[in-house]
């Protein structure tokens, strides 16, 4: 469960002049970050494996939930499926073996059960229930074979979906960082028990960075997810040019000037820009 407000203000203005929209050359506030709370998507003891003011990057992990049980359930499943391809690996090597027999085997077998079968029924001799029994059974052991083999085959898949779902159960306990970012608060401590949704830690990503831009309601609908955006960054007096994307568009205006906040997502790998950092957005037309 992800929740994130913004830091900073940005000191972009929009202007509408004659149906063109564009932004006046005011320097705008490179946000820090979006600060993201993350809770436990789990109830149990939570293994802390960062600490306050340490950098991360995206996906790197940042706590686990009960994960020591979950671990055990997994080996034990893990050995279970090893054994069931072992015992069904056996089961294919004899029935390769012994297939093309069984093949013709059991159709004679077949043949001959219909043929002292009606034998039988037209008053033949008792011998024949006999030799009938007798097919029967070799039927019935040829049966046993393939049974055998579907069932080794069943069982597998039931340890396959077991492990399956135990794997998921066990991702679903490590939690991960969304983004690069500094641990900015700790809400718990390790070794701590922790409930399903209960607040973990703060995030504030490095990477990538945002700032805000406020545009007229009546002119939202020039803009589109992910648009591109040009970027010009102070770095120092000398102008970097970069390019940004939309991220998000509010669905709330603002009552007293009747604008809507955009959110500009500015990918900084490189880490060339920081914090507080002036820059100047230029608006698509």
């Amino acid at each position: 469960m992800l929740k994130f407000s913004f830091l900073g203000i940005s000191l972009v203005t929009l202007f509408l002049s004659t149906d063109v929209l564009f932004a006046k050359s005011l320097p705008s506030i490179l946000l820090e970050n979006h600060r993201y709370v993350i809770h436990s998507k789990q109830s149990g003891p939570i293994k802390l494996l960062i600490s306050r003011g340490d950098r991360v990057l995206g996906n790197e992990r940042l706590f686990e939930i009960g994960l020591d049980e979950i671990q055990i359930k997994l080996d034990l499943t893990g050995l279970k499926v090893r054994k069931a391809e072992a015992q069904l690996k056996k089961l294919q090597v004899e029935k390769d073996r012994i297939n093309k027999k069984n093949i013709k085997k059991l159709e004679q077998a077949r043949l001959k059960f219909a043929q002292k079968e009606a034998l039988l029924v037209a008053g033949g001799l008792s011998e024949d229930a006999f030799k009938l029994a007798q097919i029967n059974y070799d039927l019935a052991a040829l049966q046993k074979e393939a049974d055998d083999l579907t069932l080794s085959i069943l069982e597998l898949e039931e340890s396959k979906l077991l492990l399956s779902q135990i794997e998921w159960d066990r991702n679903n306990r490590i939690h991960r960082a969304v983004v690069d970012g500094q641990i900015s608060n700790l809400f718990v401590r390790s070794g701590e028990w922790v409930k399903q949704g209960q607040k973990v830690l703060e995030l504030l990503s490095i990477n990538p960075l945002y700032t805000k831009i406020m545009v007229p309601i009546n002119s939202v609908n020039k803009f589109k997810k992910d648009q591109a955006f040009k970027i010009y960054v102070d770095q120092g007096g000398q102008v970097v040019k970069t390019v940004g994307t939309l991220d998000y568009i509010s669905d709330e205006v603002d009552p007293l000037d009747q604008t809507v906040k955009l959110l500009i997502k500015i990918n900084n790998d490189q880490r060339l820009f920081k914090p507080g950092t002036r820059l100047r957005v230029e608006i698509p037309k």
